[in-house]
């Protein structure tokens, strides 16, 4: 597989598990931002506590709704990608497609844009506490 960045720098194709080739259209700034809103909020929906050791403790159900909420939004995350809509995705794409390309691509530009940001802030938070 590609890495990537080359998917979201410009147009690509993608062979998806049925065989077919299908372009992927340059995934703009806007595309970008529509996927990083829509994990945020599936993210918030899970929140991990932990034990006297750190470790994270997941309650079943609230991984199940997890699961769920992540399965709903990933159509539209494909319908985004793809610039295809809803009905296209669920017809052409397969889980083979969704967890092996969707997936990892959406985490990518979310874990992009974290990093983007919160480097951005922590610059300005480190500039406003220097003194000249």
């Amino acid at each position: 597989m590609k890495a990537f960045e080359e998917y979201i720098e410009g147009a690509r194709e993608v062979t998806l598990s049925n065989g077919n080739t299908v372009e992927i259209p340059p995934l703009t700034w806007g595309k970008e931002l529509r996927l990083y809103n829509i994990l945020t909020k599936v993210f918030s929906k899970l929140s991990v506590s932990t034990d006297a050791e750190g470790n994270p403790q997941f309650d079943e159900s609230q991984v199940y709704a997890f699961m769920t909420a992540f399965a709903n939004d990933v159509s539209e995350i494909a319908s985004i990608i793809f610039n295809k809509d809803k009905k296209w995705v669920e017809n052409n794409l397969t889980s083979k497609d969704m967890v092996e390309f969707i997936v990892p691509l959406s985490l990518h530009i979310f874990g992009k844009l974290n990093l983007g940001l919160t480097n951005a802030v922590t610059k300005l938070a480190e500039e406003a506490g220097e003194t000249p």
